[in-house]
């Protein structure tokens, strides 16, 4: 398995492009902000928003995916001119059909018709580190490609280490984790708007999403290899993400739990997990889906295309009433390392799945 830039390393080649970077947890002397026991390392950048990089340490890799073409970046080459970015934990705006695609056919195969306003990637964040936290602020401007009519909307992130989640680690587990508070309010506008984040993980990482019942998700478009596994009492959705698909997939808010999980082979025959635990409001309007009448409760969804994959969640939408005007939540993402009998342990102790054959060898 090749070695994973660390965390220092990826710093060093994002700063080499001239984009400024702040860091969380790098103290001599292991303290964060406060005196508080520093929870791993973590890095943001003003980009989209975005947690670069969440690490145990400055000489391990980021547990999100990292771009391995970072470090061939020239000096004033933009990270974003990289297929897929820098990788991390970025912001988006929904709905996805109206601010991104261009037209009623899309291209699902070379994606000819997508683009991204300069407004959501790289955006216009002001990016500033206080008290053991990194915010970053800003004010978009997006169009509606359909009718041609903006909406303008204030965005804040607050992020910064968090503790674990459970008041003791097994023995040789290691952990690193942090919160990310978010804030979306309406300024001018008919249109409405939601906060959509997007983790991104490697090819070979393993997706697994506990279900309230055992039933397929909304296909988006193109086929991938997930499956449901239908175990009784704890099913789960499970998609091995290859990174070469271009398939994306969603649940409603009634169908998850308010918790997923991402697997990855780590160092020295170790597994890690990642997992995500983020708010769900049934009853709430989520503004995303696969087409504008399909629109209503798409809380949850994943891709893999572009050599990653991504678990991604929404917050519910803005707008005019009887939308709310704004909407403030906050979410935490918790990282462990350890042996696969570890692993398995927090897997069903933190998701409530079963997940020893995904670990030890036998069908994913």
């Amino acid at each position: 398995m090749r070695a994973l830039q660390s965390f220092a390393e990826l710093l060093s080649s994002y700063r080499s492009s001239g984009r400024p970077v702040l860091a969380l947890g790098l103290a001599s002397d292991g303290l964060q902000s406060g005196g508080l026991p520093a929870q791993g390392c973590l890095a943001a950048v003003s980009e989209g928003g975005r947690v670069l990089a969440l690490a145990f340490g400055p000489g391990e890799g980021s547990l999100l995916f990292a771009n391995p073409e970072l470090p061939s970046l020239g000096r004033g080459v933009s990270p974003l001119a990289l297929k897929g970015g820098p990788g991390g934990h970025r912001l988006r705006f929904a709905p996805e059909y109206a601010y991104s695609w261009i037209g009623e056919e899309r291209d699902l195969v070379g994606f000819s018709n997508y683009l991204v306003q300069r407004q959501e990637e790289p955006g216009e964040y002001r990016m500033t580190a206080s008290d053991g936290a990194i915010r970053l602020a800003a004010e978009p401007v997006l169009v509606d490609r359909r009718t041609g009519m903006e909406v303008r909307f204030a965005v804040e992130r607050v992020v910064g280490l968090c503790p674990r989640p459970l008041a003791d680690l097994p023995p040789g587990v290691r952990y690193a984790g942090y919160e990310s508070r978010c804030a979306i309010r309406l300024l001018e506008g008919e249109g409405c708007v939601g906060l959509w984040h997007l983790l991104q993980f490697p090819a070979g990482s393993i997706l697994v999403v506990p279900l309230r019942g055992a039933l397929p998700p909304e296909p988006y478009f193109n086929a991938g290899s997930w499956r449901v596994h239908e175990h009784p009492g704890a099913p789960f959705f499970l998609w091995p993400f290859g990174g070469t698909a271009n398939a994306k997939v969603g649940y409603g808010s009634s169908r998850v739990t308010g918790r997923a999980g991402v697997l990855r082979p780590w160092a020295d025959r170790e597994w890690a997990l990642v997992v995500l635990d983020f708010p769900v409001h049934p009853g709430m309007h989520y503004c995303d889906a696969p087409r504008p009448e399909k629109a209503g409760d798409q809380v949850l969804q994943a891709w893999d295309g572009f050599g990653f994959g991504e678990l991604e969640y929404h917050v519910p939408a803005v707008g005019q009433p009887p939308l709310p005007r704004q909407w403030e939540e906050s979410a935490r993402v918790w990282a462990f390392a350890g042996s696969p009998e570890r692993i398995v342990g927090l897997a069903l102790e933190l998701l409530g799945v079963r997940i020893e054959h995904l670990l030890t060898g036998g069908e994913p």
